[in-house]
């Protein structure tokens, strides 16, 4: 967290559980984050890790049928509690989401203007004709081309950048103080990315706004945000510094994570690095170290559940992991051409248990 900085996003033993054929099956467990004010901080781990869930959790927008359990404050206002009607107008405005897929989340039988137009009028209780001035200094704002014409578009007459950008200024209608990224960049080619990485950046800057990032492309996170909290079965199993993080990990997983990235500098027929083993059912965890049937370092103690906890240090932001044995995952990573934040994006992406990418 920023030192000195108000919190605006307090998440404090979040759990949801899902409803299936078998039973409930808890997707998110027990994960506690915050978030101060201009800070960005990224969500990594691999596919089925929980990472959308736990955003999807934090925006009430879970199956029916799903049971929660922990707080979400808002700015100190519990999102749980009260109004139902106050909770779902906080989310619309002053905590709002970009999803993954832009054209799954917008209507394909409205035009751009009518969709960019809602918000503000609920929200904001903007006349037609003023919601439609916004709606297009909107969509100058994230730097859309012809915006007047854009209004009178419809989203499968857009790119897959261009819908991007119409999601997130709808995400910015209400100048939110938080701004959840669900893998903003997914399905887009590698030079659209970097333009909705580098606008997401300047937009967090100029309106001074927290964002939380999620994302299993660890080049993504590295020099956009300034903390990593690390997801895996469910769990926040490493949350530190992202440079201290990408180069002192303390987590076997984190570990395994960073060594399984694409490396640039190495001969283009090195193999590339997997995890062992597959990742952990949701269904039915393992009873300790969610992580410890595919770490190379689990000992009998792992059988007992490890907690979050402080790694030595004088920072100022604590180094967290939830592993009995953190040394074994401790020493520094390479610093060259695979490891810095200029890689292109797309280049890091975080191992799949077989073939090497998710």
């Amino acid at each position: 967290m920023s030192p000195g900085r108000e919190v605006v996003l307090d998440i404090d033993a979040l759990s949801a559980r899902l409803p299936t054929a078998q039973g409930f099956v808890t997707v998110v467990d027990g994960v506690s984050l915050r978030l101060t004010a201009g800070e960005t901080l990224g969500v990594v781990g691999e596919s089925g890790s929980g990472k959308s869930m736990l955003v999807r959790t934090v925006m009430d927008v879970l199956p029916p049928g799903s049971r929660t359990a922990g707080t979400v404050r808002l700015a100190g206002t519990n999102l749980g509690h009260g109004s139902w009607n106050k909770g779902r107008h906080l989310r619309g405005s002053r905590l709002t989401m970009v999803f993954q897929d832009s054209l799954s989340n917008l209507n394909p039988v409205r035009t751009i203007g009518a969709q960019l137009t809602d918000p503000l009028r609920h929200h904001l209780g903007l006349s037609r004709r003023a919601a439609r001035v916004r709606a297009r200094e909107l969509l100058e704002l994230v730097q859309l081309t012809e915006p007047a014409r854009r209004l009178r578009e419809y989203p499968h007459e857009l790119s897959g950048g261009m819908r991007q950008r119409v999601m997130l200024a709808t995400a910015l209608a209400c100048r939110p103080d938080v701004l959840i990224a669900d893998e903003p960049t997914t399905a887009l080619d590698v030079t659209v990315q970097r333009q909705i990485l580098d606008l997401l950046t300047r937009l967090r800057r100029e309106l001074d706004m927290a964002v939380l990032l999620i994302s299993h492309d660890l080049s993504v996170v590295r020099g956009r945000t300034d903390r990593v909290a690390v997801m895996y079965a469910g769990e926040i199993v490493e949350s530190a510094p992202t440079e201290m993080l990408f180069t002192h990990p303390r987590h076997p997983y984190t570990r395994a994570l960073l060594q399984a990235r694409l490396r640039l500098d190495l001969p283009r027929d090195t193999p590339l690095a997997t995890i062992a083993g597959v990742p952990a059912s949701l269904a039915d965890p393992p009873a300790g170290c969610r992580f410890a049937p595919r770490c190379p370092s689990a000992r009998p103690r792992c059988a007992e559940r490890p907690r979050l906890t402080a790694m030595p240090g004088d920072a100022a932001t604590p180094h967290l992991a939830a592993c009995w044995f953190p040394d074994e995952a401790a020493g520094d990573l390479p610093a060259g051409p695979a490891w810095d934040g200029d890689v292109p994006a797309g280049a890091g992406r975080a191992c799949d248990a077989t073939s090497g990418v998710t």
